[in-house]
């Protein structure tokens, strides 16, 4: 029977990061080489922990996302690290993770079910539930990129889940508009 190598275990990280001072200790633990586990719904390990929609979900303050200026020692010597680019000055988790916080703050899209059942897609306004996500959706997206200061890389993920959400909106209303 093979053994089993549980020494990665070590490095894992089990908790939530809501705070400025949270998210610094965070983003140290990952220079260090843990795994964080997020705490959520689908994590039987954290059962007791608040889940996404228990906690304040604002996006995220310059001060807590500020990227290092420095070059990473192993940059310099000509290995990149796996997540900054080449002169070490982007930090691509931290970009990844604004992009999926987004996502996770917004999905799934709102769509007032009794109201398509009774109103046709293209010819009725949408309702006022459905406009106020909409809008809550936009400044989001912005505040997100301005967070980065407005980082082409990151715009270009907000823009893709942006799309995202705007699919699985159509599905969704769909969805309402064919059990009339």
């Amino acid at each position: 029977m093979a053994e089993l190598d549980f020494t990665a275990l070590n490095k894992l990280a089990y908790r939530g990061f809501e705070t400025e001072e949270e998210q610094e200790k965070k983003d140290a633990l990952i220079e260090q080489g843990f795994s964080l586990v997020e705490a959520d719904k689908d994590n039987p390990f954290l059962k007791d922990a608040p889940t996404a929609s228990q906690t304040a979900l604002e996006p995220p303050q310059a001060s807590a996302l500020s990227i290092s200026t420095s070059t990473p020692k192993s940059a310099s010597e000509g290995k990149i690290e796996a997540f900054t680019n080449a002169s070490g000055t982007r930090n691509y988790k931290a970009l990844y993770r604004a992009a999926h916080d987004y996502h996770k703050r917004h999905n799934p899209p709102t769509v007032d079910r009794a109201y398509w059942e009774t109103h046709k897609a293209g010819e009725d306004e949408a309702p006022r539930v459905e406009l106020d996500y909409w809008e809550d959706v936009c400044n989001d997206i912005s505040a997100t990129a301005n967070a980065y200061n407005n980082d082409p890389f990151l715009i270009g993920l907000l823009a893709t889940v942006f799309e995202e959400l705007e699919r699985e909106y159509q599905s969704l209303r769909e969805k309402a508009l064919d059990r009339r």
